[in-house]
C-alpha cells in the first residue's frame, strides 16, 4: 500500500484544569515541522474550570500561521478515555496521535514518530516519555517509581510478551480504532493494555521519537506516589479478575509473583532505607490482593464486559503458542 510520506495527522489531547501546561504543550506542537495543512490539533476539554478555552483560543492564529488547524471540543467531564474517544471520532486524518496535556515535544518529534509508524508497518507506535527532573525522583533508584509517574524509557509488555503502546506518546492508523476504542470505564494503568488486546494492536517502539513529560515536584511526593501505586495495583488486579476472567489457579500464580516481588521490595526498602522500595512493594501487594478478590475498586469496578468482548480479551491475553 502506498502511503504519503507525511500522511494527514490528527493530534488528540485530553485536558482538565491545566491551562498553563496545555498552552506549552500546544505551543510545542505548533513549532513542529510538518507538511502544511496536513496536521490538526484537537484539544478535548474534559470539564475544566480554569482558563483552558481562552488559552486555546489565543493559539488558534499561531497554529494557522504554521499550517495547522487547532480546535477545541468538550467532553463534559466524562473522563480521559471518553475525551480521547471523542477526539478520535471528531478527527479527519488517517493517523491519530494521542498525548498528554503536560507534554512538550522536541524539534523533529512528529516526523520521527510518523516516520516510525510508516517504516515499522505496525498498527501503532509509541515513543519514550522523559521526565526532565534529574537524578532519583524518590528514593535511590529512579526506575522504581517510573510507572507511577509515567516515565517510559523502553517498550512496555503485557504478561506474555505483547508490546503495549503508551497513549501519552502514540501514533495509530485510524483504521485500527475501527476495531475498538478505549474503554471509558477504565482508568490507568490498564486502559492501554485492554485496548491493545481487544483491538489486536501490533505495536512498535520508536526510541528517538521521545517527548518531555513535564511533572511538578508535587508529583513525586511520597504520600501521593504510594497512594497511586496502591490504586494502580488494585486497578490491574481487578481488571485481570473481572475482564480477563482468568481461573483462580492462574490468578494465584500471578498473585504469588506479585507477593514475592512485594516482599523483596519491602526488604530492599528496609535495608537500603529506600522509599522507592516502599512504592514497588505497595503496588505489588495491592495487585496480589485484588487478583484473589480481597480488594475491589472503590468505584465499583469496571463495567461488566459482554460475552464477545470477554472472549476476545481472554484469547488475546493467552501465550501466542496456545491460541
Amino acid at each position: 500500500m502506498k502511503t504519503n510520506p507525511q500522511p494527514a495527522v490528527s493530534i488528540v489531547i485530553p485536558t482538565r484544569d491545566r491551562c498553563s501546561d496545555l498552552a506549552q504543550t500546544v505551543q510545542s506542537l505548533i513549532e513542529q515541522q510538518y507538511a502544511e495543512n496536513r496536521c490538526e490539533i484537537i484539544v478535548v476539554d474534559d470539564g475544566s474550570k480554569d482558563e483552558t478555552p481562552a488559552a486555546i483560543q489565543r493559539l488558534v492564529s499561531p497554529a494557522a500561521a504554521s499550517g495547522k488547524l487547532l480546535r477545541c471540543l468538550s467532553s463534559g467531564g466524562r473522563g480521559t478515555n471518553a475525551a480521547v474517544n471523542l477526539g478520535i471520532a471528531a478527527s479527519t486524518a488517517e493517523v491519530i496521535v494521542t498525548m498528554g496535556d503536560d507534554t512538550q515535544t522536541p524539534p523533529g518529534w512528529l516526523q520521527r514518530l510518523i516516520g516510525g509508524l510508516i517504516e515499522s508497518q505496525a498498527d501503532a507506535v509509541s515513543g519514550p516519555l522523559r521526565i526532565p527532573t534529574p537524578g532519583p525522583l524518590l528514593g535511590k533508584h529512579r526506575e522504581e517509581i517510573a510507572a507511577c509517574v509515567t516515565e517510559v524509557t523502553a517498550p512496555c509488555y503485557w504478561e506474555y510478551g505483547q508490546m503495549i503502546p503508551v497513549a501519552g506518546n502514540m501514533a495509530v492508523w485510524r483504521r485500527v480504532f475501527e476495531r475498538g476504542l478505549f474503554d471509558e470505564t477504565l482508568v490507568p494503568p490498564v486502559e492501554e493494555v485492554d485496548w491493545a488486546l481487544r483491538a489486536a494492536v501490533r505495536t512498535a517502539f520508536i526510541e528517538d521519537a521521545w517527548v518531555w513529560h513535564c511533572k511538578g515536584p508535587e508529583t513525586f511526593a511520597l504520600k501521593r506516589v504510594v497512594r497511586k501505586a496502591w490504586k494502580q495495583g488494585i486497578e490491574t488486579g481487578c481488571w485481570v479478575r473481572q475482564r480477563l476472567q482468568w481461573p483462580l489457579s492462574k490468578r494465584l500464580g500471578m498473585a504469588g509473583r506479585s507477593l514475592r516481588t512485594s516482599f523483596r521490595a519491602f526488604l530492599h526498602a528496609g535495608a537500603r532505607r529506600c522509599w522507592g522500595g516502599v512504592v514497588v512493594g505497595t503496588g505489588e501487594l495491592s495487585r496480589a490482593l485484588a487478583l484473589i478478590g480481597m480488594l475491589t475498586r472503590s468505584a465499583g469496578g469496571p463495567a461488566p464486559a459482554g460475552p464477545e468482548s470477554t472472549q476476545v480479551l481472554a484469547e488475546a491475553a493467552q501465550p501466542r503458542g496456545t491460541r
